[in-house]
């Protein structure tokens, strides 16, 4: 019997060539930070969007980031003083720098805003995070307050600087009290170079009535000569950016010059009077509109429309000027008065139907960011005309006329500048109402000009539902016909320069050549 031991293993050795190399992957997050997509600026972020709004003091986010998680408890734990770090992912050399100046607030439904201030780096507001590109947001708690360090060495007086350049003139001061009557002068009397003395008092006559020239402490009022063109003011748009507060009175015009003017006040009595000549000019003019609408007998209703929109406004053109036509017109007259003379606006007044209610609108998922107002002002036409503008039609926005000649008044739901009132909240406007103007609001017309035309404009709030929601409205009350409570009445005050004396006329005839 034979065996035999044979080794059936076989060793083999293969080593395979190493693979490609894999492609780089995401740059990680920065610490405590999340991911959205810079969106424009002075947009609405949507989800994963936010934006540095232009000018690099706020900061407009959507709670959810580009993961769609919620991140608004992220938000809410941030606090005053913590360094907000805005960094591209893909560059993270673009970066921005800022400290947290306010905590996040609700802006829209599910954006927020918070004011910052820029410390460093290339992304400044100014400089916007470029978009549509996507960027780690997060930010560092600010540390404890460290202990005040020891008063420091008082430093070695510097040198004297150089003199300052010449300021600019002061304003002019107040007006300095009547001084002594002088001795009585030579020649005629006169209050234009007069070098003499005034007439002495004489009391009331029988009757009670003053001699006129008892009215003789003559004062000057500054007066307004302003170029009615030129706009000053804010250029922000409404709503405004966070940060980007309105700067009122926005597009009104500006003060160019002045003049004085006389004026005087009767003995004992305190008001006080000009020596100018006044008109007083008749205004009329049918409400025009973009909104829902409601009439009846006893009131005619205008309200906001996802449909129709939710924009009212009215101009009163000049009754001398011609009777005012519903459709616009480029080259007639109607309804605009033209100034005869170099002069000024010094009192405007407003008479509807009757009264009138402004509403908050609320409701059907509508959150209004303000109040509901109606606003007066004074303003050329708002149809293009040939060569003035005619007074009817809507204005470019509602919310900011452009221009305006000088803001008059308005009437607001809740408190100016104050929290968002309650839907529903109403406030009355008064059936009539008069500005008595100051003299340096004056509004200045030259001579040949058109006046401006008293306006009003009421941007409705959106809402839909029922009570307390509902669409915001401007109510007119009428108890005759709805399509009285359409027409507002007005009138203005027209102060003209004072006459011209001592001016030659020369030789106006042009048939010199025919008279022997």
């Amino acid at each position: 019997m034979f065996s035999c031991n044979l080794d059936k293993s076989v060793k083999v050795d293969i080593t395979a060539p190493t693979g490609p190399t894999g492609s780089i992957g995401l740059r990680g997050y920065d610490g405590n930070s999340s991911r959205w997509k810079a969106n424009t600026q002075g947009i609405t972020p949507l989800t994963g969007q936010f934006h540095i709004n232009t000018i690099g003091n706020a900061i407009v986010i959507n709670q959810f980031d580009s993961n769609t998680n919620d991140m608004l408890s992220w938000l809410q734990d941030t606090k005053v003083g913590d360094i907000i770090t805005i960094r591209e992912v893909d560059n993270p050399a673009m970066v921005g720098y800022f400290s947290l100046v306010s905590l996040f607030s609700f802006l829209l439904p599910n954006v927020w805003q918070a004011t910052i201030s820029y410390i460093s780096g290339p992304i400044t507001g100014i400089v916007p995070a470029t978009v549509p590109l996507f960027h780690y947001i997060g930010f560092v708690p600010i540390g404890p307050t460290g202990p005040t360090g020891s008063q420091g060495l008082t430093g070695s007086v510097g040198p004297i600087g150089p003199t300052g350049s010449q300021g600019l003139t002061g304003s002019v001061g107040p007006i300095g009290p009547i001084g002594t009557t002088g001795a009585t002068g030579p020649g005629i009397t006169t209050y234009v170079g007069y070098t003499g003395g005034v007439p002495g008092y004489i009391g009331p006559d029988i009757c009670g009535n003053y001699n006129f020239s008892q009215y003789s402490n003559w004062n000057y009022a500054v007066v307004d000569t302003s170029n009615t063109t030129v706009p000053t003011g804010g250029t922000t748009i409404f709503p405004p950016n966070p940060g980007a507060a309105f700067r009122p009175p926005w597009n009104e015009t500006s003060t160019v010059s002045v003049i004085k003017t006389p004026v005087w006040n009767a003995p004992n009595d305190p008001r006080i009077f000009t020596n100018l000549s006044t008109i007083v000019l008749h205004a009329r003019g049918e409400i025009f509109h973009q909104s829902g609408i409601t009439s009846t007998t006893n009131e005619l209703i205008y309200s906001w429309s996802s449909s129709s929109g939710g924009r009212v406004s009215c101009q009163l053109a000049y009754e001398m000027g011609g009777t005012p036509s519903s459709t616009p017109d480029a080259l007639s007259n109607q309804g605009r008065y033209f100034a005869p003379r170099n002069g000024w606006i010094i009192s405007v007044s407003v008479k509807f139907y009757a009264s009138a209610e402004i509403t908050q609108g609320g409701g059907g998922a509508y959150n209004n960011s303000w109040n509901q107002f109606v606003g007066f002002y004074l303003a050329p036409g708002n149809t293009t005309g040939t060569p003035y503008p005619a007074p009817r039609g809507l204005p470019i926005s509602s919310f900011k006329p452009n221009p305006v000649y000088r803001y008059l008044g308005y009437y607001q739901v809740g408190v100016h500048g104050g929290p968002v009132v309650a839907d529903g909240t109403t406030t009355t406007v008064p059936g009539a109402i008069t500005w008595n103007l100051p003299t340096m609001d004056w509004v200045y017309v030259q001579k040949g000009d058109p006046l401006p035309y008293i306006s009003m404009t009421c941007p409705l709030t959106a809402g839909a539902g029922g009570a307390p929601g509902g669409p915001g409205k401007i109510r007119f009350v009428s108890n005759n016909s709805s399509s009285s409570a359409k027409i507002i009445n007005g009138s203005v005050i027209f102060a003209y320069e004072p006459l011209e004396v001592g001016v030659t006329r020369g030789d106006l005839r042009w048939d010199a050549r025919f008279v022997n």
